[in-house]
């Protein structure tokens, strides 16, 4: 019989536990949602009554030469990128070959 009710005693003493873990669980999730809908509510609150009072103002963009620099390089940047992917290594190669041999020819016909 010792054996037998100290399992029950386990079960009993572990479902007690999950069962006081799970409503304090609930308790506090209750908590943060009550929290939180107040704080909601309290921002909106907030956001209505500053639309009310304040006219959108249109952005103006200003002039920066800094920015102008950046733009200008990272054009170039993406550019020099397109070509080097673009480029044909076989067609470059062959006309290297076809530059190197005619210089050669040249330099061994004045010999």
């Amino acid at each position: 019989m010792g054996r037998l009710s100290g399992f029950i005693g386990g079960v009993v003493l572990s479902s007690s536990v999950i069962y006081l873990a799970t409503s304090q669980l609930a308790r506090q999730t209750q908590r943060n949602s009550h929290t939180l809908r107040e704080s909601c509510a309290i921002l909106e609150a907030t956001v209505d009554a500053s639309k009310r009072t304040q006219a959108l103002v249109p952005y103006v963009e200003i002039p920066r030469p800094l920015e102008d620099v950046k733009d200008r390089w990272n054009s170039e940047l993406r550019n020099a990128y397109k070509w080097a992917m673009h480029l044909d290594v076989v067609r470059v190669r062959e006309r290297t070959e076809d530059i190197a041999g005619n210089i050669y020819r040249k330099i061994t016909e004045k010999s």
